[in-house]
């Protein structure tokens, strides 16, 4: 490993434990944050399901009624998939990817720290939502019409909303950054063939999250137009399909089943090596698999709706994807078992607890390969089997991983160990109680129970079984309170923990316990065998520290912290809150979001120029960091758009779209073209000059840029004034689809424009030299897309109707 990194400048004066907090971009506390918040959230969302199983527990109950059961229980599965589930995964992912291939950090850690506050401020704007006048009431899907204002009058579903925006966004931003450092950060000499397995899982993730996260986006989007504007694609008034909302929504929820899962998959093919005392079965094949689950799981979204869709061919076609995903998952499950199978196996917590996962995620499996037989489904939709099954996965099974990986590298993470007479405790209180809470609920499918219903009346078989669920969930309250007690002895205890107490392979269990702020303290040795390091350099002789060179002070190098990245999430929150009361917060929360946002772009992220370009030089690829993660995004951004367009045709197809009288003008949209496209050229050039060092160039066609630019918005803004004279895009569905993609565009335009105007003013402050320009790299590659984008608007919105 290079003994050059990314990095601050050590013996700099200690911060106060909060400022610190704010500001710090260090991977490891990052993680830590993302796990203690995700477990904060983790308990409130299981008070709500106590809550929920007290009010079921026995016919004609009181403690939630009505609405008020609604609000508690969308809350509940808001809080258990988009606040715990997936962050605390980006929390483990986080805390040991730079570790487990030899990095000092992330390959984005200003926008990883960025990404956390999104994290956190988007969750407080959904808990904040009573005091803006309301709470969600139609569930964590909140399909259409139950979520428009009609339904739903009150600013729950609006902050809802708003605060899924964020967490999306800081979704992507976390899938692009684990991306670009697997890509760029390995460790010299550890290719794909030796890279983690619990890397692949955070790979394979992060694909599914870029891609996949802007469907819910556009899904949540369209129901926010809706809501504030009335311009719809879901009203069939006018000729939408509440429909298309559930194939948007679901495209991004299936796959988002196996972000919620895969990295899990990943943290037990680290545990049972190495409590088995033996190398992973089939290192290739599982990592394979994981790819394969990846893919696969773009293809069964209609899985959800067989009761929707009127076609049995493509119910047919989603039965068979959905049973295609068994392929892969069954490969990762026999070769764990084959793992396991003769080791010299070591039961203490976090193998239990692994264990446990394998069993009742098997579970989860079969029953969920049982919801793709049609006929099946039909009678089990939207009864307690598919709540049992989705919390066989995404609870059983999840959870216990989640505790297997905190017993697993606590130690690590705090170096002390848990106490593991009452992880045991915690073990048998949890695998008990969830199958006493679970299992029942198969038997309320079957009985007919249908779900979100908050009473029942007596006599229909169902009071028995409620009762015994409602037991198991207070032996699950039991053990979280254990666990709880567990973490708070420990930390009030010595340090007691190695730097590889578990005799661990991979790269974390090479540095201190917990690891330094820099990492690694000696320069790693360049060969890798296997995906198994420490055990093959054990042999050689190299490890523990044996003729390993030590690295000096000065040769290690931090990123630098930032408030910024805090600040700017702020910002965004107070702007969002904004949208919601309609009041100056709105102005106040933009222009605290933009200052932030610009302040941090003139602020160094490195100590010097120097040391920024040896730390990209020792990047794997060719690409820098920056640009890698500005690729992925885009791609992500691009997914957004292919999304809406499939809506568009979708609706398009359905030969129930109706054309107003006054079409918008073809020529001007031509004129428009040449503007944006021209533009893309002149931002081009600007780069070529600025890598050819000709300031005056790169200047002058960057102000050109940014004039085309705001002549296309002109123009825009012209053609929009003139088609709102004659027509209310509310009562036109092909006018509200057309405002919407060329509204989004032209946001997209407007963001352009202020990373060029940053750019400009960075450009005549001197802050670019011809190897050191992201701050251009990056608006020029936006650009690029922003126009190709338009020429699809053009061809989509401008000239497809005229031949439908």
């Amino acid at each position: 490993m290079s003994s050059i990194t990314v990095g601050t400048s050590s013996g700099a004066k200690a911060k106060p434990w909060w400022l610190d907090l704010l500001t710090t971009v260090d991977h490891k506390k990052i993680g830590i944050m993302y796990i203690v918040t995700s477990f904060v959230f983790f308990a409130i969302g299981g008070i709500e399901a106590l809550l929920i199983r007290l009010q079921l527990s026995r016919p004609g109950m009181n403690v939630l009624v009505g609405d008020f059961y609604n609000q508690i229980l969308s809350l509940h599965g808001s809080t258990m998939q988009f606040l715990f589930i997936i962050p605390i995964a980006v929390g483990f992912g986080n805390y040991l990817l730079p570790l487990m291939i030899g990095a000092r950090d992330m390959a984005l850690p200003r926008m990883n720290a960025f990404g956390y506050w999104m994290y956190l401020f988007g969750g407080l704007l959904i808990y904040a939502s009573p005091l803006f006048g309301g709470i969600i009431e139609g569930g964590w899907v909140a399909y259409f019409p139950f979520s428009n204002s009609e339904y739903q009058p009150s600013a729950g579903m609006d902050t809802w909303i708003l605060g899924l925006q964020l967490i999306g966004f800081s979704s992507i931003f976390g899938g692009v950054n684990f991306i670009a450092t697997s890509i760029n950060l390995r460790a010299p000499g550890m290719g794909w063939r030796q890279f983690p397995m619990f890397g692949w899982a955070l790979l394979a993730t992060s694909f599914l999250t870029v891609l996949a996260t802007p469907g819910i986006t556009a899904a949540t989007m369209l129901t926010y137009l809706d809501r504030v504007v009335g311009i719809s694609w879901y009203n069939p008034a006018i000729g939408g399909d509440p429909i298309l909302y559930q194939h948007l929504f679901w495209f991004y929820s299936h796959p988002a089943v196996y972000i919620m899962v895969l990295p899990w998959f990943g943290i037990v093919s680290e545990i049972l090596p190495t409590f088995s005392r033996k190398p992973i079965f089939g290192y290739t094949a599982l990592a394979g698999a994981t790819m394969g689950i990846a893919f696969v799981s773009f293809l069964v979204w209609a899985h959800h709706m067989f009761t929707a869709m009127g076609s049995p061919l493509l119910n047919s076609i989603f039965a068979f994807t959905t049973m295609l995903v068994a392929v892969p998952t069954g490969v990762k499950i026999f070769n764990w078992l084959a793992t396991i199978w003769r080791g010299k196996l070591t039961f203490n917590t976090a193998m239990m607890m692994t264990l446990g996962f394998i069993f009742l995620f098997t579970i989860g499996g079969i029953t969920g390969v049982a919801l793709a037989v049609v006929p099946f489904d039909w009678q089990m939709q939207d009864s307690y089997w598919v709540v049992a099954h989705f919390h066989n996965v995404l609870i059983g099974g999840s959870i216990f991983i989640v505790m297997a990986g905190i017993f697993y590298w606590f130690p690590k993470m705090s170096g002390r160990f848990l106490n593991e007479r009452l992880g045991k405790w915690l073990f048998w209180l949890w695998f008990v109680g969830f199958n006493v809470t679970y299992m029942p609920q198969y038997v309320l499918g079957l009985l007919g129970m249908p779900r979100r219903i908050y009473t029942y009346q007596a006599g229909l078989g169902w009071e028995v079984w409620n009762m015994i669920s409602s037991i198991g969930s207070l032996m699950l309250a039991a053990g979280f309170l254990l666990f709880v007690y567990n973490i708070v002895i420990s930390l009030r205890g010595p340090k007691t923990a190695g730097a590889n107490p578990w005799d661990g392979y991979t790269l974390e269990w090479a540095t201190a316990s917990p690891p330094a702020e820099h990492n690694f303290d000696v320069e790693l040795p360049t060969e890798f065998k296997s995906e198994r390091p420490l055990y093959g350099w054990k042999k050689l002789g190299l490890w523990p520290g044996k003729d390993i060179k030590k690295l000096e002070p000065s040769q290690i190098h931090l990123p630098n912290a930032s408030l910024w990245p805090f600040v700017a999430s702020l910002g965004l929150t107070v702007f969002l809150a904004g949208l919601v009361l309609k009041g100056p917060l709105l102005w106040a929360g933009l222009a605290i979001a933009l200052y932030a946002v610009v302040t941090w772009a003139m602020e160094p992220a490195f100590e010097s120029d120097e040391i920024e370009l040896e730390v990209a030089h020792h990047n794997r690829s060719k690409i820098n960091n920056g640009m890698l993660g500005t690729y992925w995004f885009l791609g992500s951004e691009a997914s957004l758009f292919l999304i809406l367009f499939s809506g568009y045709f979708y609706l398009l197809l359905t030969g129930r779209m109706v054309f107003p009288e006054e079409m918008p003008s073809i020529q001007l949209a031509l004129l428009n073209t040449l503007f944006l496209v021209s533009s893309s050229f002149t931002a081009h050039f600007a780069h070529h000059g600025l890598a050819h060092n000709r300031r005056k160039t790169f200047l002058g066609l960057l102000g050109a840029t940014l004039g085309l630019a705001t002549v296309f918005l002109a123009v825009t803004g012209i053609e929009w004034r003139a088609l709102l004279i004659n027509e209310d895009p509310a009562q036109n569905l092909y006018l509200s689809a057309f405002f919407t993609i060329t509204g989004l565009h032209a946001l997209h335009v407007i963001v352009g424009v202020i990373m060029f105007l940053i750019a400009f003013v960075r450009g005549l402050r001197g802050h670019f030299t011809p190897k050191l320009h992201n701050g251009v790299e990056v608006p020029v590659a936006y650009w690029h897309l922003v126009d190709v984008v338009w020429i699809f608007v053009l061809l989509i919105v401008y000239v497809a109707p005229r031949f439908v």
